[in-house]
C-alpha cells in the first residue's frame, strides 16, 4: 500500500512502530504480575514521543513520566 493512501492515523501509526518499540513485559518477563503491562523503547527524549505521538499515548497507553 503506498503512503499517499494511508490515512493520517495510519502514517502516525506506522512512524510510531519505527521510533519506538512495545514490548509486552508478560512476554518478556515469564511469571510477571505488575501494574504496567506495555513496556516502550525508544531513543527519542520522552517530550519528543509526546509531541509526536500524543494521540498514540493517550487513546493506548497510560504514560507516568
Amino acid at each position: 500500500m503506498e503512503k499517499e493512501s494511508l490515512g493520517v492515523e495510519s502514517m502516525i501509526c506506522i512512524d510510531f512502530k519505527k521510533d519506538c518499540r512495545v514490548i509486552s513485559l508478560a512476554n518478556e518477563y515469564p511469571g510477571y504480575t505488575g501494574y504496567e503491562k506495555y513496556m516502550i523503547l525508544a531513543d527519542l527524549p520522552l517530550k519528543d514521543l509526546y509531541s509526536r505521538y500524543g494521540k498514540i499515548w493517550i487513546g493506548c497507553f497510560f504514560v507516568r513520566g
